[in-house]
């Protein structure tokens, strides 16, 4: 009975540690952090379709980091591939955009291609031609953007 109990306490005192310490650590990405960028940016309805899919951490220095996927499908008989992406990046703000440089993309040929993503620097959820937020526009199509704190 005495190793029971002692068992069912040492559970108890694991379950409140987690719960202690999970908001703070769940909560954001570093003391640092001044904006979360999601970006999703899709050519559908043709085939090759492509997409490029982003989460993007900026630090108040300047710095950043990313990570996510280029992928592309060709249909049923095709390559269909996904390639995982990932970096440091750097970003500045000019009081309208945020302009995030040091990106690379690797495509499935194998090129890597540098892009500058713009996005608003206003919190909130935006959506319109991939042009208009990725420099060059390799993927064609349009972009979901959320800019988060």
């Amino acid at each position: 009975m005495r190793t029971r109990t002692t068992l069912v306490l040492a559970v108890l005192a694991v379950c409140l540690t987690a719960l202690v310490a999970a908001p703070g650590s769940l909560a954001d990405y570093g003391n640092t952090a001044q904006y979360q960028i999601e970006l999703s940016a899709n050519n559908v309805g043709g085939v090759p379709g492509d997409g490029l899919w982003l989460w993007i951490e900026l630090n108040s220095d300047g710095s950043g980091d990313y990570t996510g996927s280029v992928c592309i499908h060709t249909g049923s008989a095709g390559r269909n591939s996904a390639f995982p992406e990932a970096g440091d990046v750097r970003w500045t703000d000019d009081g309208t955009n945020l302009t995030i440089t040091d990106l690379v993309v690797k495509l499935r040929t194998g090129a890597q291609v540098p892009v500058t993503i713009t996005v608003p620097d206003t919190n909130g959820h935006y959506n319109g031609p991939t042009g208009n937020f990725l420099a060059p526009n390799f993927i064609g199509g349009t972009t979901q953007l959320q800019v988060a704190p």
